[in-house]
């Protein structure tokens, strides 16, 4: 699914991707408000003495990551798990390893880690929905819609699952049926963040702005301030002409996540719509210079600059460089047309010589 929910466009054909964060977003890429509490005890050893020394590593490694001292911690996890004999406190220790794997952003090693706890607790379910989770990270959305499935015939109630897989359809593309199952979880746990970001995205994705803004607005409210509510709020106060409060969410989401393009497009997008073309095309040149494949940047930048150009040949120039290079990174935009617009030759007529 392309990540195609649209912020309000400054002109005619201007319309700004937020994008999931690789689903992601839906790059969903799952943010730490998901992610289990790094805090939790392991389960008791039965492994014998022998396995006494790689049991206090473990539990020295887990208290030094608490501390957030993350990498004395890997460190000291590389060679204690593989030691301790114990499955059901090894698979613990991977789940918890893999999920700082997550949050300093190694996810390959993540979704190592997340497979083998996996393999050996097959029956742990939450071990399995941070496997899935992770899968929808890399956009894997096939792999995690299998395990979300089967997983949910071992737990038909569980929240966690219901979500899950209610992610994994939105991030297919579909979705009435991912509304369906987030609505589910919903109905479980009403604070079940993750399911209410998705849902509200999910209510983006069919231009209902008004529910998504209400599902945000929850969200933000529970969760610790992530940059992808206060993005996605913006969004929703933006499609609902709000955008004194718009500015204001993705001004605290840039500063939450000053990296991050799609933030800073779709102030870009906002901040010209607002007539600040300055600014806007500052955003979006930053939004370039992180990633220079950030096709709406192109696409915001250079359907700015042909507006302001007027007759100004060098500039008209400028702004169709950027509109080629957009093209050239996503064809499939929905800013494609007004791009061509500028894009096409002048026609001229043919002078009538006089003899």
């Amino acid at each position: 699914m392309r990540n195609s929910f649209l912020c309000p466009g400054v002109m005619a054909g201007l319309v700004v991707m937020a994008g999931l964060a690789a689903v992601p977003a839906l790059a969903l890429g799952e943010e730490e408000m998901s992610a289990p509490p790094l805090s939790l005890q392991g389960p008791v050893d039965a492994g014998g003495l022998s396995a006494a020394s790689a049991v206090a590593d473990c539990r020295l490694a887990q208290a030094t990551i608490e501390d957030e001292n993350y990498f004395p911690g890997l460190v000291v996890f590389d060679t204690c798990i593989d030691e301790l004999r114990n499955l059901e406190l090894q698979s613990y220790y991977l789940h918890f390893r893999g999920t700082l794997f997550e949050r300093i952003g190694a996810h390959n090693r993540a979704i190592d880690d997340f497979s083998k706890a996996v393999k050996q607790q097959p029956e742990n379910i939450s071990y399995a929905v941070s496997l899935g989770r992770a899968w929808l990270g890399r956009e894997d959305n096939k792999l995690a819609l299998a395990l979300f499935r089967s997983t949910l015939r071992l737990a038909p109630h569980n929240a966690d699952v219901l979500a899950g897989l209610g992610t994994a359809w939105l991030q297919s593309g579909e979705t009435q049926r991912a509304t369906a199952f987030l609505q589910r979880a919903l109905e479980i746990n009403p604070d079940h963040v993750p399911a209410l970001r998705d849902r509200g995205l999910a209510a983006l994705y069919k231009g209902a702005a008004a529910p998504a803004f209400a599902d945000f607005e929850r969200a933000i409210a529970l969760a610790p301030p992530a940059s992808d509510l206060f993005l996605y709020r913006g969004i929703a106060q933006h499609r609902l002409d709000q955008r004194a409060a718009a500015l204001e969410d993705f001004n605290r989401a840039a500063d939450l996540d000053p990296t991050s393009p799609r933030v800073l497009v779709n102030r870009g997008a906002l901040l010209a719509h607002l007539d600040r073309p300055e600014e806007a095309a500052a955003d979006f040149t930053a939004a370039i210079d992180l990633n220079p494949g950030t096709a709406d940047a192109y696409y915001g930048r250079g359907l700015l600059g042909a507006r302001l150009a007027g007759k100004d040949e060098d500039l008209l120039n400028q702004a169709r460089s950027d509109l080629k290079q957009a093209i050239t990174l996503d064809p499939d935009n929905p800013q494609l047309d007004a791009a061509m617009v500028i894009l096409q030759p002048v026609e001229t007529k043919p002078v009538k010589r006089r003899y």
